[in-house]
């Protein structure tokens, strides 16, 4: 009688080490998706930030400018506030803060009386070059001292303004309206005939290290400041 003993098989060498090699590829392919996913997802992420920010920082200058409408009654008869608009726009050098050159300078009262007038500027806090640009706000208080400034948004990099006003209509015409004009701040004669400002702001993303990106969102918008009477034509400085 034969005994037939058949050997138990196993894998070979060369059978592991492709079964090694196919996962190390798996492992590779799913390691690449992952990173991609990542890398998708943060910019995904950065993108709605940037659109968050800039969103937010036409929502603030836009309730500011709102509000200047109904300013605190009670300093109308201060001399430091008699005789200033609701609303001016000035160069960074005619107001009292660190605004960064060409960044215009909003200035509007406030409906409060113990901080009755705003500053919204650009600026880089306290003078450090190498923070980065940013909406910033100081307040002036009633008794004409001033609040620390405070940032609002960062990554602001660029805002300008121009004003709505109306010109007299054309004597060579027969037109009936008056003719509507934007026009620097610097070229307004009487800032009560100031009906409308444009605001032109540029918003940058900011990195994870506080760095600001090549990644920018511009929007312009407009925002009436009262109620506006066709009778009453705007005047621009010769």
């Amino acid at each position: 009688m034969k005994l037939h003993l058949s050997a138990s098989q196993g894998m070979t060498l060369m059978e592991l080490l492709i079964a090694l090699a196919l996962g190390a590829g798996l492992s590779a392919v799913l390691m690449q998706l992952f990173t991609t996913g990542m890398r998708l997802q943060a910019m995904q992420n950065a993108e709605q930030d940037l659109q968050q920010r800039a969103a937010y920082a036409q929502f603030l200058l836009r309730a500011a400018i709102r509000e200047s409408a109904s300013p605190c009654a009670a300093d109308d008869s201060g001399p430091w506030v008699a005789g200033y608009p609701a609303l001016t726009v000035l160069a960074p050098q005619e107001a009292t803060v660190n605004a960064v050159v060409g960044s215009a300078v909003m200035r509007v009262r406030t409906g409060d009386c113990e901080a009755p007038v705003d500053f919204y500027y650009l600026s880089r806090g306290a003078g450090d070059m190498d923070s980065p640009i940013g909406l910033y706000r100081r307040r002036q208080n009633s008794d004409e001292s001033y609040a620390q400034s405070e940032e609002l948004i960062e990554g602001v990099t660029s805002m300008t303004a121009s004003m709505g006003i109306e010109l007299p209509a054309s004597p060579s015409t027969q037109a009936v309206m008056a003719r509507v004009a934007y026009v620097d701040a610097d070229q307004v004669d009487d800032w009560s005939r100031v009906f409308s400002i444009s605001l032109a702001l540029s918003v940058r993303q900011v990195s994870a290290t506080g760095d600001l990106t090549h990644d920018e969102l511009t929007l312009v918008f407009n925002t009436a400041l009262r109620q506006h009477d066709p009778h009453t034509p705007g005047q621009v400085a010769e």
